[in-house]
């Protein structure tokens, strides 16, 4: 008798991959290192860049230590996953200045200033559309 798992329908580590790179992502996005993560649950950070990587499984008791150390709902980790259909999946290609932005800003404190921060954003890529739509030619 053959038992059919999920991860012999999917190709190989594929879910593995996908809960490394979130795991990645929330962990520098919270400002910890790999080391910090890794001896807040009880791991060395060589396991914790295995998880990332996609190269070791994670249990669900490590997730869930994980998620209680990064004060994160343990299905954050389940996200850009097919099967899920949150709005909110994080970016599947961030590179390490968003990462620093988005550390950077949680910092803050003031709401204020982060409204402010935000509308400067918007405006900055606001012109950015306008002088991109004005510098067209008519065969674009």
């Amino acid at each position: 008798m053959t038992v059919t798992t999920i991860e012999a329908i999917l190709p190989p580590d594929s879910i593995d991959i996908i809960l490394g790179k979130n795991l990645r992502f929330i962990r520098m996005s919270c400002g910890l290192s790999q080391q910090d993560l890794g001896r807040a649950i009880g791991v060395s950070f060589q396991q914790i860049q295995k998880y990332e990587n996609g190269k070791n499984k994670m249990s669900g008791a490590r997730m869930l230590a994980m998620a209680k150390h990064l004060d994160i709902p343990i299905n954050d980790f389940f996200r850009n996953l097919d099967y899920t259909t949150s709005k909110n999946d994080f970016p599947k290609n961030v590179d390490k200045t968003t990462v620093e932005l988005i550390y950077l800003f949680n910092s803050l404190h003031s709401p204020q200033t982060k409204k402010a921060l935000i509308n400067l954003i918007k405006g900055q890529i606001n012109n950015q559309n306008a002088q991109a739509f004005t510098t067209r030619t008519p065969d674009d």
